[in-house]
């Protein structure tokens, strides 16, 4: 993410990371851009669940693919995040509630197996489609059986950085005028001769 690392580098990663989750093969689809292979779907559901993966210090974005989908290299306006419910109420622990909060939150497209084996009690653990527009909770309004009100409070295991001008997940605003911090006014070029003003 951020970077178009080389195919002969990816596949050792995926090879070294993901062999034991069934990774069969690697194609190169575009700069950047890499389709993984594994042998079934589970073996796919179970490399999720052991991430976010960081590769050269950056983390990667890995989405399912889908048929129609479009093979371009870009920042992306939508990516997928882990999201943790600690110590949620045992009357929340189930597949249709956990999925409403993860819709608060985006667009929930699962949970791990330790949460849907009521394996780990601790917390609750849903993987959220997210949008760069969303403003991103903290906390989920919920009910209980009794009608009293209460916030459950949430955490994502890692967000990606956002630029706010470009309005995608990506790089931050400080990337945004080709690599360089945006200005607040023409007086900083004479402070710091690096930066330039871009209208």
């Amino acid at each position: 993410m951020g970077f178009k690392p080389e195919f002969d580098q990816m596949e050792k990663f995926a090879k070294s990371n993901w062999g034991n989750f069934g990774f069969e093969s690697l194609r190169n689809l575009s700069a950047g851009m890499f389709l993984f292979q594994f042998k079934y779907d589970a073996d796919h559901d179970c490399m999720l669940e052991a991430g976010p993966w960081i590769f050269a210090r950056r983390p990667l974005i890995i989405k399912v693919w889908t048929h129609g989908a479009k093979i371009e290299h870009k920042d992306e306006a939508m990516v997928s995040v882990w999201v943790r419910i600690p110590n949620p109420n045992l009357q929340f622990w189930n597949k249709e509630m956990l999925s409403r909060i993860g819709s608060y939150i985006g667009k929930p497209l699962m949970a791990d197996s330790a949460t849907s084996a009521l394996e780990r009690m601790v917390y609750a653990r849903v993987y959220v489609l997210i949008d760069v527009n969303w403003e991103l909770p903290e906390f989920v309004p919920l009910m209980d059986d009794l009608g009293n009100e209460f916030q459950q409070k949430i955490s994502f295991e890692w967000i990606p950085p956002k630029c706010s001008h470009g309005k995608v997940f990506g790089h931050s605003n400080e990337r945004f005028y080709h690599g360089e911090a945006p200005l607040k006014n023409p007086e900083e070029v004479v402070k710091n001769k690096k930066f330039r003003v871009v209208q």
